[in-house]
């Protein structure tokens, strides 16, 4: 991983770590889409899917009772992964491409990446 992208999780964290909000979400995004910090999944783009759902909620969170936020993030959830997904994809297939020596194989090296674990989990 990169320097700018340990920066955003730390930042990420720092706002959003040990709240009743970011634990359900992950409870929901581990239940729905098990792979969902994959790179084959959102991976790499993990900080930014994760605020923009948390972001749904973020001036009442604390407010809702524990069903009215598990629906809230659901339904945000719901709405913004495969979206996220085919974005993510398509920008990490343009990425191998244009990174790959002549006559190298794409499929190759999507194979290599599509386990790596793109956001960490705490």
């Amino acid at each position: 991983m990169d320097e700018q992208f340990d920066i955003a999780i730390e930042e990420f964290y720092n706002t959003w770590g040990g709240t009743a909000a970011l634990k359900t979400t992950f409870d929901i995004l581990n239940r729905d889409y098990p792979e969902w910090n994959l790179e084959c999944e959102i991976g790499s783009w993990s900080v930014d899917f994760l605020q923009d759902v948390l972001a749904e909620v973020e001036d009442d969170w604390q407010e809702l009772s524990p069903e009215e936020l598990n629906e809230r993030l659901q339904e945000s959830i719901d709405d913004l992964y495969e979206d996220c997904v085919e974005g993510h994809q398509f920008a990490r297939l343009n990425n191998i491409r244009l990174s790959l020596p002549e006559g190298a194989s794409e499929i190759a090296a999507l194979e290599e990446s599509d386990n790596t674990i793109g956001f960490p989990i705490r």
